[in-house]
């Protein structure tokens, strides 16, 4: 029987290693990013062994083998902007079409990660 392939993922934030910034230093996820949800959510997943990523306005999902650098881009620069965002559901359908179930820890606050996610499911396609 094939094993079911799982991938939980949250949202970035703005909270990012300052030390970073203004430097082409390319660092993995759990290292770029500061915020104390996201510092958890990685321990959890460590600690039960499961798979996980951060979902960036830039770079779509980022894998904990991932480097990327400092980046300054806000959600509303993608949303707001129909060639970003339909560029970011792509490659987030890209980077998701493997895995059999995705499970998205977010901030309540925050609805518009779901959005994106939802289209990234089925994205429209000419």
């Amino acid at each position: 029987m094939k094993e079911t392939k799982v991938l939980f993922i949250t949202h970035c934030s703005r909270k990012k290693d300052n030390g970073l910034k203004n430097t082409d230093k390319k660092v993995a996820p759990d290292k770029l990013y500061t915020a104390r949800f996201i510092k958890r959510f990685v321990a959890k997943c460590k600690e039960v062994n499961v798979g996980w990523a951060i979902l960036s306005d830039k770079h779509g999902v980022v894998f904990p083998s991932d480097e990327i650098s400092w980046y300054d881009l806000s959600p509303s620069d993608v949303i707001n902007n129909d060639e970003k965002k339909q560029q970011l559901i792509q490659t987030l359908y890209n980077q998701l079409r493997t895995f059999d179930k995705v499970v998205f820890y977010h901030n309540p606050k925050i609805s518009w990660t779901l959005q994106i996610l939802r289209s990234s499911i089925n994205p429209k396609r000419d």
